[in-house]
């Protein structure tokens, strides 16, 4: 059983190597049991619906775990003190697992309507988990939906702009004066 469970974990970080340095269109299931040193069988031994499974795993694993952020801001009591618990911990997280995701911004474009999906359903998923931070310091559920997805998009944003495009070498703006900025905001 340790067998399957390490070649499994084999092939996911393979996978996630290929896919950060070539992309996803560009890697191909050959490729990935190469990199693995295993056969393309063994692969969907694993992952049964190749590589469209092995593309959720990877944003399973790899995406800024924002669940993880909100949970840790759970004692915040006010707005702006969620804001800065998220950030931070998105700060600990983010500028990796950003650089480490660069491929699936080049690459949504050419990926299917169902792999978009996954993606997109991701990001859903941590909008959601957001709001539902945001909620017990607003009055209704719609507030705490647009409050969620104006940080989402303004974390996103410095994450690609100074972290993905390096524009640190280039502006003074360190994260924590951004997260104290944005929790400025909502105050």
């Amino acid at each position: 059983m340790t067998e399957r469970v390490n070649r499994r974990e084999l092939i996911l970080e393979k996978t996630t190597d290929l896919f950060v340095e070539q992309g996803y269109s560009a890697t191909s299931i050959r490729q990935i049991a190469e990199a693995v040193g295993c056969t393309e069988a063994a692969i969907y031994y694993h992952f049964k619906d190749g590589k469209r499974e092995l593309l959720q795993a990877v944003v399973e694993c790899e995406a800024p775990d924002i669940f993880a952020a909100v949970e840790s801001a759970k004692d915040a009591q006010s707005l702006s003190e969620l804001i800065i618990g998220v950030g931070e911990e998105f700060k600990r997280v983010g500028r990796n697992k950003m650089e480490r995701m660069r491929w699936f911004l080049a690459d949504l474009p050419h990926m299917s309507e169902d792999e978009r999906l996954l993606i997109q359903q991701k990001h859903l998923g941590f909008h959601q988990a957001l709001a539902t931070g945001v909620r017990r310091f607003v009055e209704s559920d719609e507030q705490a939906a647009r409050i969620a997805r104006i940080l989402l998009s303004m974390v996103m944003g410095y994450g690609v702009i100074f972290w993905m495009m390096d524009m640190e070498s280039q502006m003074d703006y360190p994260v924590s004066e951004f997260i104290d900025d944005i929790a400025k905001l909502f105050k």
